[in-house]
């Protein structure tokens, strides 16, 4: 009977240091998990951001642009339309 008893007793062992391994092991992964969810949350400010920024930025352009745009229009528009002759 001592020798089935030591058997259990280092099956037991055995398992008892794969548990701890395992549980080691998921605590790792929640802590990376938790790292990348992070991570995507500062990604996403980050894109919503520069969206924002890149919008900002085209619309300034589109004002800026727009006074050229309109004079080289009018220009084109003096210089192609016919002569009217009275």
């Amino acid at each position: 009977m001592g020798a089935v008893a030591r058997r259990l007793e280092e099956k037991e062992r055995l398992l008892q240091t794969t548990l701890s391994a395992v549980e080691k092991e998921l605590l790792l992964r929640q802590q990376a998990m938790e790292m990348h969810k992070r991570k995507a949350i500062e990604s996403a400010q980050s894109a919503a951001d520069l969206k924002l920024h890149l919008g900002e930025a085209q619309r300034r352009g589109a004002h800026e642009m727009l006074p050229r745009v309109l004079l080289g229009l009018s220009a084109h528009t003096l210089r192609d339309a016919p002569a009217q002759v009275s």
